[in-house]
């Protein structure tokens, strides 16, 4: 097989890809559009609704935990540190 019938037979399996391809990504738009019109009636039942929302509940509740003990570190942290630099300050001052 001589290098032009590579390339003649290269450009025809890519011709082949290319149409193929173009007929995937219709056929994807058309679904697309299907799903972007259909109407969604009742996605979940009382059940589930109610699952999920328990599941976000307890998640913000961790959250509101997780952030309060962050906040009584802090506030233990800034306490430390402000009597230190007070005590810096004030020995500075004093020349001690």
């Amino acid at each position: 097989m001589s290098l032009s019938d590579l390339e003649a037979e290269a450009r025809k399996v890519i011709e082949e890809a290319e149409k193929r391809a173009k007929e995937v990504i219709e056929e994807a738009m058309k679904e697309a559009r299907v799903w972007r019109t259909k109407k969604i009636e009742k996605p979940l039942n009382e059940d589930e609704i109610r699952e999920v929302i328990d599941e976000f509940k307890d998640k913000i509740q961790k959250a509101v935990k997780d952030c309060e003990q962050r906040k009584k570190l802090i506030e233990k942290n800034y306490g430390s540190k402000k009597r230190e630099i007070v005590e810096e300050i004030v020995r500075a001052v004093a020349g001690v």
